[in-house]
């Protein structure tokens, strides 16, 4: 598969996965709803804004890690790194991403990306 199919198949992908959040949070519209982190929309959004982030790394087995501590709040990469069961700056990155969508409120992911 060509370097640009790829491209267009990891954006079609978060485009999706936004959209299905959207949806989810559209569906509630009368209370605010809680995302956990066994929800299966948010774990696939979650693994497709990943694949993005690693998509053109030269060296993926590093992750994004160095990437990630220049705009990530010292407390934050303390904890990561406090972190017993995660050994790699690869499990550092993906567990950042999805730290930020469960600490933050997701309805306000949504709405950025609705704009």
């Amino acid at each position: 598969m060509d370097q640009l199919k790829v491209k267009d198949r990891i954006l079609e992908n978060i485009s999706s996965s936004v959209k299905k959040l959207q949806s989810y949070f559209a569906a509630c519209e009368d209370e605010t709803p809680a995302i956990r982190n066994h929800d299966r929309v948010l774990q696939r959004l979650c693994e497709h804004l990943d694949h993005a982030l690693l998509y053109g790394l030269q060296d993926i087995s590093s992750g994004y890690w160095v990437l990630v501590l220049h705009f990530t709040r010292r407390e934050v990469v303390r904890q990561v790194d406090e972190l017993q069961h995660i050994a790699t700056n690869l499990g550092r990155s993906k567990n950042t991403i999805f730290t930020a969508f469960l600490r933050t409120h997701p309805h306000s992911w949504s709405v950025l990306w609705a704009t």
